[in-house]
């Protein structure tokens, strides 16, 4: 039989098709309209398909569906056949790197990069396919290297041109799809997170959905990390503009790209300051405020495996904030309360001096808005993430949570229906090491993920040859002074880095992630690796304002504990002392 297989070139598109969509029902109209080849010859190959037990066929209503059996004998090599035929020729280029990772919350974000809604709005041509490589609990995300390199120069000419739609679209749909996760969460805070299994499947539904939106709608933004070409443009813009005045170039960035919303972290930061200054005012019993505080906002930073935030967490704050200055509290919250204003006035202000044109206004406030959406798609995510764990919790039976974590969503499904197949021993086998290729929806496991990331990812080239003068990158964030910055190195890529942190120490970063940010406060600098100007680590670091030097490249593989640095904020670059 196998040997007259690909007789049929409808057999192989038809195959090849539903690789691509492994574990989905397609109906009958589905393929028809997929392979855009006529119904006769597709109900005829289908049957063939059907008769050889390729593939199982269900009936629901007047459609027959189908879909791929995974008891065939040879199931195993046709999956290695076809993940061969759909990846030929691509190559993949890393994009980031995260501890703390988990595959079941991360492929939200795999399943968002096959979303194709971005492409229906006509902001990209098509999505980059996102391969992610999980170790150990660690993933690196890749993505197609020709795809990315091709919507990148189509992004940014589309953003010179006319970037309305960052506000019109891109901002209204997002915002929206956060408002729908937060109305989520108050919805299951109400019910104590308990739920039946049919509501459970309801929302992954649902969170699904809200995440691939966000996700799609805003990778435009994440294409100024590979080599930052929407900051490149732009530095290069105002240093023409610079000429013949005394503002820096760095200084001008930071102020023009601050966004001019507020963070959840800071409206979370304005309730406890509003809290902190009627206790010292009135002297109230501020417990029942700061437990509702506590339980509207544990999820902050749940990162992809957790944990919450605990009681005790904001009770430390809180005791923190009581002992400082009326006046600092108060500068603080007029901050955030005038965020807006602040933000327009200085950017006005530079408009004006720099007589910067319409074209290149419209371009910067595009930048800075998706330098926000970021920080609030990365937020959004995690409260879903978090509510995510509560639901598996009631459903994961005998599985213990760092097993769960590694089903992925359709698994998860099935674990909520009862009709769980994959093992637990498997689960284990695929935290040690696995990849999952996102528009494919195939999971790679053990050897087979290593030897295909090897074989289809570009190895970053870095060599020290001559010495290192020093190491140059982009500013996020100027400080109180622009002064240099010297101080002790410390790499932190993940929250078991953050206890050697002290204060006034170098956080030197692949890329900083929610779930470091206690180590972020106590730096006297923050330096990355990766990064443009709408990274977490250039939006955080403004919030807090201390000095950001982003996207150096190599800041992890030249610098190690210990080391003693200078950090320059105002020339933009870092070098041993």
């Amino acid at each position: 039989m196998l040997e007259n297989l690909f007789s049929s070139q409808i057999i192989f598109k038809l195959l090849s098709l539903m690789f691509s969509r492994e574990g989905q029902e397609l109906s009958t109209s589905e393929l028809i309209e997929l392979t855009g080849k006529k119904q006769t010859n597709i109900m005829r190959e289908l049957e063939k398909l059907a008769n050889w037990q390729m593939v199982t066929k269900t009936k629901k209503g007047k459609q027959n569906f189908y879909k791929l059996n995974h008891n065939y004998a040879f199931y195993d090599q046709l999956k290695a056949l076809f993940i061969k035929y759909g990846t030929a020729n691509k190559k993949y280029l890393v994009y980031t790197e995260e501890a703390n990772a988990a595959l079941l919350t991360l492929n939200y974000f795999s399943i968002a990069y096959a979303n194709s809604m971005a492409v229906k709005l006509g902001i990209l041509s098509q999505m980059p396919d996102l391969l992610s490589y999980y170790k150990n609990n660690y993933v690196r995300f890749y993505f197609e290297k020709d795809v990315v390199e091709k919507i990148t120069a189509e992004s940014l000419k589309k953003l010179l041109a006319d970037s309305s739609f960052v506000q019109d679209i891109i901002y209204v749909k997002s915002t929206a799809k956060g408002e729908e996760a937060l109305s989520n969460f108050k919805h299951l805070q109400a019910k104590n997170y308990k739920v039946k299994p049919e509501e459970a499947l309801k929302l992954l539904d649902q969170f699904t959905d809200i995440i691939s939106t966000q996700i799609s709608l805003n990778c435009i933004a994440i294409l100024d990390l590979f080599n930052e070409p929407y900051s490149n443009y732009l530095k290069t813009y105002l240093q023409k503009q610079l000429k013949d005045t005394d503002l820096r170039l760095n200084y001008v960035l930071e102020k023009l790209l601050a966004p001019e919303h507020l963070t959840w972290t800071q409206l979370y930061r304005r309730e406890m300051i509003n809290l902190v200054l009627q206790y010292k005012s009135e002297k109230i019993n501020y417990k029942p405020a700061l437990k509702a505080i506590y339980e509207n906002w544990k999820w902050l930073n749940f990162n992809y495996r957790g944990p919450e935030y605990t009681l005790e967490y904001f009770e430390q704050i809180f005791n923190e904030m009581i002992n400082k200055e009326l006046q600092e509290l108060e500068s603080e919250l007029d901050y955030i309360d005038n965020n807006d204003k602040y933000a327009l006035k200085e950017k006005n202000k530079i408009f004006k001096e720099l007589k910067i044109d319409q074209k290149h206004q419209d371009y910067i406030n595009a930048l800075s808005i998706l330098s926000y959406l970021k920080v609030y798609r990365k937020d959004t995510a995690f409260l879903l993430v978090f509510l995510t764990h509560k639901i598996m919790e009631q459903f994961a039976g005998e599985l213990k949570k760092e097993n769960w974590l590694y089903l992925t969503q359709e698994e998860a499904r099935d674990l909520i229906k009862g009709k769980l197949k994959v093992t637990k021993a498997q689960l284990v086998e695929r935290e040690k090491e696995c990849a999952y290729l996102g528009q494919e929806k195939i999971l790679l496991v053990g050897h087979a993920a290593a030897k295909f990331v090897s074989e289809n990812t570009i190895a970053d080239e870095f060599s020290l040859a001559g010495g290192l003068k020093l190491l140059e990158g982009t500013t996020a964030c100027l400080g109180k002074t622009g002064d240099w910055v010297y101080g002790k190195v410390k790499i932190i890529n993940q929250p078991e880095d953050m206890s050697k942190m002290e204060y006034g120490d170098i956080l030197v970063s692949y890329a900083t992630v929610p779930d470091i940010l206690p180590a972020m406060k106590k730096a006297g600098a923050i330096v990355t690796d990766q990064g443009g100007i709408t990274s977490h680590a250039a939006i955080v670091s403004r919030e807090l304002n201390i000095p950001c030097v982003i996207g150096t490249k190599y800041a992890t593989k030249i610098f190690k504990d210990g080391d003693r640095v200078i950090v320059c904020p105002r020339h933009g670059h870092i070098r041993f002392q």
